[in-house]
């Protein structure tokens, strides 16, 4: 379980690293009136959504292993 907490705290360090990329990329255009567009880098965002499901996948995991951990000290 330890091992997945880590990774759970890898994955998590690098989400941060790449958000704070894409707020350090933002690009907002002020259109007619009162209107904004953002443009985030496509190849961050892709990157983002990829560690948020390993991040997502490695919490599920952790769940199993500790769902297993329990039923082991009920036996």
């Amino acid at each position: 379980m330890k091992k997945i907490q880590d990774k759970i705290q890898k994955t998590y360090e690098e989400m941060k690293e790449v958000a704070m990329e894409i707020i350090d990329g933002l690009d907002i255009e002020n259109d007619i009136g009162d209107d904004y567009t953002c443009f985030i880098d496509k190849e961050l965002y892709d990157l983002y959504q990829k560690l948020n499901k390993k991040h997502t996948e490695l919490h599920e995991k952790l769940q199993e292993e500790e769902k297993k951990q329990l039923r082991l000290a009920l036996k």
